[in-house]
């Protein structure tokens, strides 16, 4: 847990609840759509950025 109390993931952990590939998430976090944080040589991601990145770029049911 960092400072703020939300969980810290690898890019492993991150890139398993997106069901993407590590590369792809590392390209996300290049191109800015998922912010992480450097710490060293390696990246970590907030549970939270995950779930609101999952939030906003989920299908919406359709109500017809």
């Amino acid at each position: 847990m960092d400072l703020y109390g939300d969980e810290l993931l690898t890019t492993r952990e991150a890139a398993e609840i997106l069901k993407t590939s590590i590369c792809n998430l590392k390209r996300m976090i290049y191109e800015q759509k998922i912010r992480a944080l450097k710490v060293g040589w390696q990246w970590r991601i907030r549970k939270s950025e995950i779930t609101t990145f999952l939030e906003i770029n989920s299908p919406k049911e359709r109500i017809f």
